[in-house]
């Protein structure tokens, strides 16, 4: 998962844009606490 971090926040970084790096950040806890909840 946190190859999937890394990336979003390369990602982010180009956008230049706080919105959109808050939006991934929610995206990937939203994903990772799915992930905990199926273990």
């Amino acid at each position: 998962m946190a190859i999937f971090f890394i990336f979003s926040v390369r990602v982010a970084a180009k956008w230049r844009s706080k919105e959109m790096f808050m939006n991934v950040i929610r995206i990937y806890a939203k994903s990772f606490h799915s992930l905990s909840n199926y273990s």
